[in-house]
């Protein structure tokens, strides 16, 4: 059993189910959104989490929040970290979705039911730590409609301050433009988890949504023999890990730039020149700005990549979170050396619910049309004035489904680069594992066989490569990492690279559900996952030419650092793309209707709207709402 929560924002409704429901139909959130989509319920969110996620585990922190993209009709599904898996497991979350249309702007609030509530529930079902059937346990859950007009405009740490009563509730949020529909709006959770690409934080604005408040409480979670195991070891080795000590220790891995990264990184605006906001980025410098060790962004995992920086001693401590898509992005992309801009601008974003990649892009492009104005006037000023006039930054014709493109550059990263191109909801830069780390230039001798069991060759797979070599590991890898997305595992935690094994996620996956979990299942979840979100994005008319990169990585080589000449053949490029699309049984525009795929697509919706036939009635027993004004 799971726990679902669907909020109708028009009719001021929540329905509280619990559907029939394991990873055989596929991760729930995903397959719930789906259901939203084939039943007319646009625009709509939905929130949700894999199984393992929530858990007092390293890696156990990652949720998504999925919908249509306003930038073009891309069913998008974004990861978010930090304390929202763990705020849906408290009250016995799997996902929450929500549609309709408020035309006075709301703010959903979600708790858990009263004390007495929850000791009058049936024998066998409180919560019991030492069963696998504790995740799927329901808490009674209380649903409450805010009167949100006076802050619609507010931004995102205004909106925290104003909502938030205790420090374990998880707010999500979105700024002023977001509720105005601006299609480089992010959703921020806890003032600096944001959503990275597709434009969420204006489907807050077309629902009339300001907010989703989890309030603490709920089930208490105590990590088990197991978690505490499979932890105390990851903690014991990073230090045997470069890759993730790299990311625990300061300055973390958001801070990445450097010199050696020249080719790996994409540099102003993918010219591959070696700028100074590329070579002299020094990560050092950022540490006067450093507020906190960042172990208190995701609960239970000692990895702490998220570290937080600020200029502004008064602003959250959340709100100075720094992710790979941030600061490194202006620098690179943009030539900003000041590590003080550098923070304000990741602030900023965070603050606005805006996303990194399009301010950057924005910002790049006023620059070029405004030059006499790039670099005068307050950031905040020039910021805003790019978000207005640039609002889509360069153009389509320099993003992947109309997204824009992470800075990392294809004609390096060419296995990341088939994942830009195919992958359904954009080009994610964690669609699986960076070329670099398969290097062998770049790895040790002692770590020259990671991922030999996922089709990395011996000795590894130099950068810049796209030949038949590389076909299987991007097959592999990818449905590792989307088994893991489906279970709610954090890749940065995750295998082949770091510390936490293939085991281990299959011991933890044993945990939880309730059936025999085996290796193969957790690429056969991931499978299914990419098939659902594949085959929602044919049904909403996105063809096989959406699968494309742009036209300078296959006609414009590299010019400097080690990997110069560098540039995508397209010949390889069409034989990579159509042997992974074979192997994921997909045709060019979807999925092949003739498949084992295509039959279990047809079976999850079926059962899905079997196990949702009663939300769309008008009276259901598991209702509760209540309404009430400005809180």
């Amino acid at each position: 059993m799971a726990g679902v929560a669907v909020v109708d924002v028009a009719a001021r409704q929540v329905h509280t189910f619990s559907p029939t429901w394991g990873l055989d139909h596929g991760p729930l959130p995903t397959a719930l959104a789906r259901w939203a989509m084939r039943k007319g319920h646009t625009p709509f969110l939905v929130i949700g989490r894999g199984p393992i996620a929530g858990a007092p585990v390293v890696g156990g922190q990652v949720a998504s929040i999925t919908g249509i993209s306003p930038l073009a009709p891309v069913l998008t599904e974004a990861k978010v970290e930090g304390r929202l898996a763990r705020g849906l497991r408290r009250l016995g979350l799997d996902a929450v979705v929500i549609y309709g249309h408020s035309a006075d702007p709301v703010a959903v609030q979600l708790s858990a039911g009263s004390p007495a509530q929850q000791a009058a529930k049936q024998p066998g079902q409180q919560q019991d730590n030492s069963h696998k059937a504790r995740a799927l346990d329901a808490v009674l859950l209380d649903g409450e409609f805010l009167d949100a007009s006076e802050y619609v405009d507010s931004e995102v740490f205004g909106t925290d301050s104003l909502l938030r009563e205790g420090p374990d509730d998880v707010v999500i949020t979105t700024g002023s433009r977001g509720m105005a529909g601006h299609p480089a709006a992010s959703i921020v959770t806890n003032c600096g988890f944001p959503t990275s690409q597709g434009g969420l934080g204006a489907v807050c604005g077309q629902l009339g949504l300001k907010a989703i408040v989890l309030r603490e409480g709920g089930v208490e979670l105590a990590a088990t023999a197991l978690e505490s195991d499979i932890t105390t070891r990851y903690r014991e080795s990073i230090d045997t890990n470069p890759l993730a000590q790299s990311e625990r220790d300061y300055p973390g891995f958001g801070l990445w730039p450097s010199q050696g990264a020249l080719g790996y990184a994409s540099s102003d605006g993918f010219s591959g020149q070696p700028v100074a906001g590329l070579v002299d980025f020094d990560a050092k410098a950022f540490m006067p700005f450093a507020v906190d060790d960042g172990e208190d962004a995701c609960p239970g995992c000692p990895q702490s990549c998220l570290k937080s920086f600020h200029i502004d001693g008064s602003k959250p401590v959340d709100g100075g979170r720094v992710h790979q898509l941030g600061i490194a992005a202006l620098a690179s992309q943009s030539n900003v050396t000041d590590p003080k801009e550098l923070v304000e601008f990741n602030s900023l974003c965070h603050d606005w619910g805006v996303e990194h990649l399009a301010a950057e892009e924005a910002l790049r492009s006023h620059n070029t049309s405004r030059p006499a104005e790039a670099s005068t006037g307050p950031l905040a000023d020039r910021l805003a004035s790019a978000l207005e006039e640039k609002p889509l930054g360069s153009g389509l014709d320099e993003r992947v489904k109309a997204m824009v493109i992470p800075p990392f550059d294809p004609r390096a990263n060419q296995g990341l680069a088939v994942g830009y191109a195919l992958n359904p909801t954009g080009p994610r830069y964690d669609v699986f594992e960076h070329d670099i780390d398969f290097d062998p230039a770049g790895v040790g001798p002692e770590r020259s066989e990671v991922g030999a069991d996922l089709g990395i060759p011996a000795g590894g797979l130099p950068m810049g490569t796209l030949d038949s070599r590389r076909h299987d590991s991007i097959v592999s890898l990818w449905l590792l990492w989307s088994g893991m997305d489906a279970l709610g595992v954090c890749e940065y935690a995750g295998p082949p690279t770091r510390e936490l094994s293939t085991d281990d996620v299959v011991a933890l996956a044993n945990q939880y559900l309730p059936d025999q979990v085996t290796r193969t299942d957790i690429d056969r979840w991931g499978l299914l996952r990419l098939g659902m979100l594949r085959d929602a994005n044919q049904r909403l008319g996105i063809a096989s030419d959406s699968d494309r990169l742009p036209e300078r990585f296959f006609s414009q080589p590299l010019p400097a650092g080690p990997l110069t000449g560098s540039v995508i053949d397209r010949a390889e490029f069409q034989d990579a793309t159509e042997y992974v699309r074979k192997a994921l049984s997909w045709t060019t525009d979807g999925v092949d209707p003739g498949s084992d795929l295509a039959a279990a697509l047809s079976r999850v919706d079926s059962h899905l709207d079997e196990e949702l036939s009663e939300v769309t009635t008008e009276v259901m027993a598991t209702e509760v709402m209540t309404t009430r004004g400005n809180k």
